[in-house]
């Protein structure tokens, strides 16, 4: 059976942005690299290192899709400005059946827009439609305007954590 194909539109600034899901081909994951990259070089906490290349970012939406993971991106116009992602944790990694791992970054431009609240609360209602019954989340513990932004979206304080390499990080949960 194909996965069923998300998209919304989001109006901003008088312009519509363009919420789907990412698909596995060579258009989505160039734009997802490129983003990946400029928000990385800002170290932020939770930005994975995908490939290096655009058909490794191909391998990985291809393994992600596989996996079940919801990999949703915002656009405008044909530029990819924001990413949220949802990975199924594997069994043993929790005791919450059920669980999804989300990450979530936009473009510096578009911060403190309200367009991070759009990105998570949709993220939000694609998991309850796949099934996820919990979502994690991390964020560091200067990252005030990311903390805000979940505890809006209904995610609460489950843990501070000392991270080698993002210093300290906040761990958030939301029931679904």
């Amino acid at each position: 059976m194909p996965r069923p194909i998300f998209e919304l539109e989001i109006a901003y600034q008088g312009r519509p942005l363009i919420l789907r899901e990412l698909e596995p081909s060579l258009p989505d994951a160039g734009e997802l690299l490129e983003l990946t990259n400029r928000v990385a070089a800002e170290g932020w906490l939770g930005i994975p290192v995908l490939a290096e290349t655009v058909d490794g970012v191909v391998r990985f939406l291809q393994q992600a899709h596989h996996r079940g993971a919801v990999l949703l991106g915002l656009f405008d116009g044909g530029a990819l400005i924001g990413h949220a992602g949802i990975d199924p944790v594997e069994a043993g990694e929790t005791d919450w059946p059920g669980t999804g791992a989300l990450v979530i970054y936009l473009d510096s431009p578009y911060r403190s827009q309200g367009l991070g609240y759009s990105l998570l609360a949709a993220s939000i209602g694609v998991a309850r439609r796949r099934g996820f019954r919990r979502l994690v989340a991390a964020t560091r513990t200067g990252n005030r305007a990311a903390l805000a932004l979940y505890r809006k979206a209904g995610f609460r304080l489950v843990a501070r954590m000392d991270d080698p390499q993002d210093g300290a990080v906040f761990r958030l949960e939301l029931r679904l």
